[in-house]
C-alpha cells in the first residue's frame, strides 16, 4: 500500500472514531444521556436490559399488590390495635384521601414508622396503578421506537467495525474487538426484538390488570371505618 493510500484510510478512520466518540460537537461537552457514553454495540445490548427494567417498573405495583394488602391488614394483629381504624386509614388512601389516625389509637414510635411506610407504599401503588394505561402506551410506543432503530444501528455497527478493521493502524487488540461486534450484531439485534415482543405482548394486559388491583385494593379495605 502506498503513502496516499494509507493516508486516506487512516483519514476514514479518524472520521469514522470522531463521529463514533461525539467530536463533531463544537462543545466538547459530554452529552447527559446514558447512550452517549456508549458504543453503538454496547448502547444495542444496554436495549433489552433497559425495556426490561421499564416494565418491571410498570408491574411491581401489580406483582407486589398481595404484599401491600398483607402489610396493612396483618397490622392490628401484630400491634394490638383496631383494625377499622387502620383500614380505615388505608381506604382513605386508595380513595385519595388523608386522614389522621385517631387519637384513641396508641402506637409506639417503631410501630408509628411501619404504618406510615406502608400507607405511603399504598399511596404510590395507588398513583401508579391509576397511571398504569398511560404508561402501558408509552412503553409499547418505546418498544416500537427501538425496533425500528435496529436497521440503522446494525448498518452503523457494521460500517464502523469493517473501517477499524482496515486501518492499518489500528492495534490487534481493536480489530478483534470490531470483529466480534460484526459477528455479534445478529444476536444483539435479536435480542433486542425478543424482549420488544415480550414488552408489546404484556402492556396490552396491564390496563385491565392495574384496574383489577385497584379493586382489590378497596375491597381489601372496605371495612375500615
Amino acid at each position: 500500500m502506498n503513502i496516499s493510500k494509507l493516508a486516506c484510510t487512516f483519514t476514514v478512520a479518524l472520521a469514522a472514531s470522531l463521529v463514533a466518540c461525539g467530536g463533531g460537537n463544537a462543545t466538547g461537552k459530554a452529552s447527559t444521556t446514558a447512550a452517549s457514553s456508549m458504543t453503538p454495540m454496547e448502547e444495542l445490548k444496554a436495549m433489552p436490559k433497559e425495556l426490561h427494567a421499564d416494565l418491571e417498573a410498570l408491574t411491581k405495583p401489580i406483582d407486589q399488590l398481595d404484599a401491600t394488602i398483607n402489610t396493612i391488614t396483618s397490622f392490628p394483629e401484630r400491634h394490638k390495635v383496631n383494625a377499622g381504624a387502620i383500614l380505615g386509614l388505608a381506604k382513605a388512601r386508595v380513595d385519595g384521601k388523608k386522614v389522621e389516625l385517631s387519637a384513641d389509637v396508641k402506637l409506639d414510635a417503631e410501630a408509628k414508622a411501619e404504618l406510615d411506610a406502608a400507607l405511603k407504599g399504598l399511596e404510590e401503588a395507588v398513583v401508579a396503578l391509576k397511571a398504569t394505561p398511560d404508561n402501558a402506551a408509552a412503553l409499547g410506543k418505546k418498544a416500537v421506537a427501538m425496533s425500528a432503530k435496529l436497521p440503522v444501528m446494525a448498518t452503523r455497527i457494521t460500517s464502523e467495525a469493517n473501517v477499524k478493521i482496515a486501518n492499518p493502524f489500528a492495534d490487534a487488540k481493536g480489530k478483534a474487538a470490531a470483529q466480534a461486534d460484526i459477528d455479534g450484531v445478529a444476536k444483539a439485534q435479536a435480542d433486542v426484538q425478543a424482549e420488544v415482543q415480550a414488552v408489546q405482548a404484556k402492556v396490552t394486559e396491564l390496563p385491565q390488570l392495574a384496574t383489577k388491583a385497584l379493586a382489590k385494593l378497596t375491597a381489601s379495605f372496605a371495612a375500615g371505618t
